[in-house]
């Protein structure tokens, strides 16, 4: 196995490039809702996935439409949960809340 080249003085890597382009221009919390978004089934599971119609961000809101009403209180009631399984994934609080509908 090759050993990982050294980077240059003065140079970055292409992920430490891009994470700098994203913090500087605020773009980090809207990039981390989209990939939230893009990876719902990954962060919650097959079974809350399969009934969810809809994911979708409003004002730093989660918004989640579910097809049925015992899932639709199964979130609510782990809301918290939720919220601090997307912190940890995503390590900052982008989400203010969530609302189920």
């Amino acid at each position: 196995m090759k050993p990982k080249k050294e980077i240059r003085k003065g140079f970055s890597t292409l992920d430490q490039s891009i994470q700098e382009y994203l913090k500087e221009f605020q773009l980090k919390a809207r990039f981390d809702q989209g990939h939230l978004i893009t990876y719902w089934e990954d962060l919650v599971g097959k079974t809350i996935s399969k009934r969810t119609k809809k994911v979708y961000f409003k004002n730093d809101v989660l918004i989640i439409e579910v097809s049925s009403a015992p899932m639709r209180a199964t979130i609510n009631q782990s809301k918290a949960d939720l919220m601090k399984l997307i912190q940890e994934k995503y390590g900052t609080e982008m989400v203010a809340d969530i609302l189920v509908i």
